[in-house]
């Protein structure tokens, strides 16, 4: 996982990690805050509370590179553990309605381009041999 030092305003993100798989966990409303970004993240990641634990492969690396282009400053805590991850009992991520009405509020985009981009995202997850 790409870690990146920066300045004391940085948002700091838990990186959790058992044998099988790794999740950056990120605030609900942080990944929200990227508008059209929340639409590519899929069913690999999973969802607690006000925290979303977003997989290593390729959500994660959607919303890393999201807050690159934001010139958002990160940095990265690792957390492993050589014993399954509670993580993989959450419930599977997904945005509710109010969610995706506000995001086509903010960003101005159609429900037709909401479609257009999750099956986008669908193909990309698919084609990459995530969300089989």
């Amino acid at each position: 996982m790409t870690q990146k030092t920066c300045a004391n305003n940085a948002l700091n993100f838990n990186f959790y990690a058992d044998p099988g798989h790794a999740w950056l966990a990120v605030k609900r409303a942080e990944l929200l805050n990227l508008g059209l970004t929340a639409l590519s993240i899929s069913a690999c990641s999973y969802q607690q509370g006000g925290m979303v634990y977003l997989e290593e492969d390729c959500d994660a690396q959607y919303f890393l590179t999201a807050l690159k282009q934001a010139g958002t400053d990160y940095y990265i805590t690792e957390k492993s553990s050589n014993r399954t991850s509670k993580i993989r009992n959450f419930a599977r991520f997904a945005l509710t309605e109010a969610e995706l009405r506000a995001i086509k509020a903010a960003t101005q985009t159609t429900w037709l381009q909401v479609d257009s981009l999750l099956m986008a995202a669908s193909n990309t997850h698919t084609m990459a041999g995530v969300g089989q």
